[in-house]
């Protein structure tokens, strides 16, 4: 039996010796991270319904005030997606897109977080926000320290859309201890198809050097056509992630540990690598 036994275990070594001489047992390689948010969700129940049939987990950021955000973001949840309060704030341009429940310069720390809660309470199963516009509003530290102080009680994390260069949303989202992200690319800044087109090149090519991108788009036709073209096959090269998997994988690593071995002299078994989730102490 021993004979046997060292017979295999030798055989076993030269095979593995030539496989990785051919390179056949290498490591597998990280895939790319995209981190897909969509915008403005909550006006159109049908483009919705077309963002939420995406055959993959996304970031739904919904607007409140809008009569389909509570609906549309119930069954986002049961399919699976992270839903996010689309935050709206005061821009330098185009008052007319702001709607309602806007964070305005006039707000005080008080006003300012109640507005916050309002606009929660409007959208189910929120785990994170981001901002609608709010180019004047980002810029302003004060405000965004109110925000980003209050939200950090909620438990829920942010992603800065970058809608201005001085924007200090994030800063002050780390600050709050908030995990937080910003926006790499926006997938439409027009709603031209070459230029959607090229701009989701861009995403990649940024995925690809970086290891991870953001990107945000928003239920435009046009913008649906590539999506749903895309996305059934992006496994094959990048790995779609929640906002919510990022961090959790970023915060609570998995980490797995071999059992030990298990036999009764010659008949030695190996019972099956398990799986431990440890939380790290932050």
């Amino acid at each position: 039996m021993l004979r046997v036994c060292c017979l295999f275990i030798g055989l076993f070594s030269f095979n593995c010796a030539v496989a990785l001489d051919r390179g056949e047992y290498l490591l597998p390689v990280k895939k790319p991270k995209l981190i897909l948010i969509i915008d403005d969700l909550g006006d159109n129940f049908h483009l919705g319904k077309r963002v939420l049939n995406l055959p993959v987990a996304l970031n739904l950021a919904f607007l409140p005030n809008t009569p389909f955000a509570k609906r549309l973001a119930e069954q986002a949840f049961l399919k699976g997606h992270d839903v996010m309060l689309h935050f709206p704030m005061e821009a330098t341009t185009r008052p007319d897109l702001l709607g309602k429940g806007a964070l305005v310069k006039r707000h005080n720390e008080q006003e300012a977080q109640k507005l916050f809660d309002e606009n929660l309470r409007q959208i189910p199963f929120v785990i994170g926000f981001n901002n609608h516009m709010g180019s004047v509003m980002t810029g302003s530290k004060a405000h965004m320290d109110w925000i980003m102080s209050h939200a950090a009680k909620h438990g829920l994390y942010f992603v800065d859309s970058k809608t201005a260069a001085n924007s200090v949303a994030l800063q002050s989202a780390e600050l709050a201890g908030i995990p937080s992200l910003d926006r790499d690319v926006f997938l439409d800044p027009s709603k031209e198809q070459h230029v959607i087109e090229e701009q989701w090149r861009r995403a990649l090519q940024i995925a690809d050097a970086q290891g991870e991108v953001v990107v945000i788009g928003h239920p435009y036709r046009e913008t649906l056509k590539l999506l749903e073209r895309e996305l059934p096959n992006i496994a094959e090269r990048y790995q779609l992630v929640t906002v919510s998997d990022y961090w959790k994988e970023k915060l609570i690593p998995e980490i797995k540990l071999p059992v030990p071995a298990i036999g009764d002299g010659d008949n030695l078994s190996v019972s099956k690598e398990s799986t431990h989730r440890a939380t790290l102490a932050l």
